[in-house]
């Protein structure tokens, strides 16, 4: 081997010389991205944990399907849990003994499960993105027992009117508002389904081009609607006038008054008596926002991705975790790589500790 490389002329052995570095640079950047893509497929289950004495939190039930990315849940005034499935559409109700079953042709009709919410009058409205990567456009159904109907839709002609809807609220006069962090506005329907309009938007922060408008409860002791801001980690509260317009918005918090050291990704919001809970999908954690102290607390964290919250009078916090990372591939030195969601999907709940 010595002798036939002192054979060589010297631009020969120059070129040799770079063609076996070239040769190892690839084969420890591939080494490296095979180790990479490992670990990351590898990653293991997250397992969430209380994070205030006095709480506990567990799994409330795991569902079935292997596709059901849970993007929402809500409880309603008798105890079921429901929630559904932001791939394909289907929804399940999960009795209060954790019973599961899925709603019939709930898949068939709906497209992409974005937002559930129980109206004050108990009725049940579904947000439906049409499908999973649709950013243009929407439906609302209407849910009684197991019968669906469509309430508004914004679908063909329409769809341009709404970019990225995210959530629903109901308030007492049964109008519908929508969430839209694409057109950076909340969008009120009619009692009725018709109508539609612009009804909030541009809050008084100093980067309001930045805002979106993304988590939404309605209080009906206040007469106002909850607000969460995901790009800018903001809870507002907008009260709902006479007339019905927006009368006043109030920033209740920012990330920025208790130091968080990375985004919280604020975003589904619940409220019971004079706290508003809310899901920090970045962050992985269940927050306890109190309305008369205006106090943070973190209840839980280490979530797979929580994305929304539902309180139930009884005290206990429901959790939808959807394991979103696993939606689009993960870029890996400079590839793209799948990654399969860390099953079983399952909603978790806290509750008291005794």
């Amino acid at each position: 081997m010595t002798t036939a490389l002192q054979k060589l002329s010297p631009q020969q052995r120059r070129v040799l010389f770079f063609v076996v570095m070239a040769v190892t640079v690839v084969v420890v950047l591939a080494i490296s991205w095979l180790v990479l893509v490992a670990l990351v497929r590898s990653s293991p289950r997250l397992v969430p944990i209380a994070l205030t004495e006095g709480w506990q939190v567990r799994e409330y039930v795991q569902l079935n399907d292997v596709d059901a990315y849970p993007a929402t849940l809500a409880i309603a005034p008798d105890g079921t849990l429901y929630s559904g499935s932001y791939v394909t559409g289907a929804l399940w109700a999960i009795a209060p003994d954790g019973t599961q079953r899925e709603l019939p042709d709930t898949r068939a009709q709906i497209g992409s499960v974005t937002a559930i919410t129980v109206a004050p009058d108990g009725r049940l409205f579904v947000l439906d993105r049409l499908s999973p990567f649709q950013a243009l456009g929407m439906k609302i159904w209407l849910l009684e027992g197991n019968t669906l109907t469509l309430f508004a839709d914004y679908s063909g002609s329409r769809q341009e009117t709404l970019l990225l809807p995210d959530d629903l609220a109901v308030d007492s006069a049964g109008n519908v508002y929508v969430s839209d962090r694409g057109r950076d506005f909340v969008w009120r329907i009619d009692p009725d389904g018709g109508g539609g309009t612009v009804w909030w938007r541009n809050p008084p922060i100093a980067n309001v081009q930045n805002y979106a408008p993304t988590g939404l409860a309605y209080d009906p002791a206040r007469h106002a609607l909850f607000i969460s801001d995901s790009a800018l980690d903001i809870l507002y509260q907008v009260d709902i006038g006479e007339d019905g317009s927006a009368a006043n918005t109030r920033v209740l918090y920012t990330r920025q008054m208790s130091d968080e050291p990375i985004a919280i990704g604020f975003d589904g919001l619940s409220v019971l008596g004079d706290t508003l809970y809310v899901a920090g999908l970045n962050n992985g954690r269940v927050g306890a926002f109190d309305l008369n102290t205006s106090r943070m607390t973190y209840l839980a964290g280490n979530f797979r991705g929580a994305v929304d919250v539902s309180a139930a009078q009884d005290g206990r916090v429901f959790v939808a975790n959807w394991d979103q990372r696993s939606l689009l591939p993960v870029p890996v030195l400079l590839f793209e790589v799948t990654i399969e969601p860390h099953l079983p999907f399952s909603l978790d709940v806290l509750t008291r500790a005794d």
